[in-house]
């Protein structure tokens, strides 16, 4: 005899998780009536038993911000449904990107990374010779220093 499956059905979008979180939990708790078991906002998850056909299946939704590729933006979405089907799983994400488009519009697209900030100028070493116009510390060439006559 077989366990639950371990697996999770996931998608990866242009929504920020201050996004998705309130879209998620509104689409199981008021859309769906699912009850919610537990949840955290700041660590991304949401527990809750799927009702079907008068039987309870625990489940989870997972929120972690996407990084991939060294693109900045988005995040991934993951549900599992360890004891009913994959399909459950992909139309509860369906449901999800469907809700959000409409009440958030098109998701975002990512972003590259920002880019570095350029490099100082480069200060010449001691050992080099100063070029026209600067002294031997890299700084300004000193003009002479005016005579001073004294009686």
């Amino acid at each position: 005899m077989s366990g639950p499956a371990s697996a999770r059905s996931g998608a990866q979008w242009g929504w920020e998780q201050a996004t998705i979180w309130p879209a998620v939990v509104r689409l199981l708790r008021v859309d769906r009536q699912f009850p919610v078991r537990e949840k955290d906002e700041k660590a991304g998850y949401v527990l809750f038993d799927y009702v079907e056909a008068g039987r309870s299946y625990r489940g989870t939704v997972e929120i972690v911000p996407a990084l991939a590729d060294g693109a900045v933006g988005g995040s991934r979405v993951f549900v599992s449904l360890p004891n009913l089907s994959k399909r459950y799983e992909i139309t509860l994400l369906d449901d999800l990107a469907k809700k959000l488009t409409e009440e958030s519009g098109p998701a975002p697209a990512r972003r590259a990374p920002a880019s570095p900030a350029p490099a100082p100028p480069a200060v010449p070493s001691p050992s080099s010779p100063p070029k026209k116009g600067q002294s031997s510390d890299g700084g300004l060439e000193q003009l002479p220093r005016p005579l001073t006559i004294t009686p």
